[in-house]
């Protein structure tokens, strides 16, 4: 099996997603590094992604935060937990897509951009 950095055993999985899982490890650390009291900080940063998000008039996306992490559900599917690669950047592990979320001028988060299937979706924050 795989190790990480820690020596800690690390599960077995697919190229891309030990790929995906090494990424959002070293992000994470990363973001724990810089933050004195990680557990406040980290909360407050997923707060920012929290709310409805418009794909088209009839379907959207709920970014929520459960479990201590960022879950996202589409109109018409079950919430999955996503995970992060990058500041505004995050993947799911249960499909092979990706969650790109914008900011405005002032810095707060203004929208999202689902990568899938070679698609980019737009949605704008509600």
């Amino acid at each position: 099996m795989p190790r990480s950095r820690s020596n800690a055993t690390l599960p077995a999985r697919s190229s891309h997603s030990f790929c995906a899982r090494t990424a959002w490890i070293s992000a994470h650390r990363a973001v724990r590094s810089n933050c004195p009291s990680r557990s406040r900080c980290r909360r407050k940063k997923l707060a920012e992604y929290v709310g409805d998000y418009a794909l088209t008039p009839a379907a959207g996306m709920n970014v929520a935060v459960q479990d201590g992490r960022l879950a996202i559900q589409v109109t018409g599917q079950p919430r999955f937990p996503v995970y992060a690669s990058a500041k505004d950047r995050f993947f799911y592990t249960v499909v092979d897509a990706q969650i790109a979320f914008q900011r405005d001028a002032m810095g707060r988060v203004s929208g999202l951009v689902l990568h899938q299937g070679g698609a980019d979706l737009v949605a704008a924050k509600k």
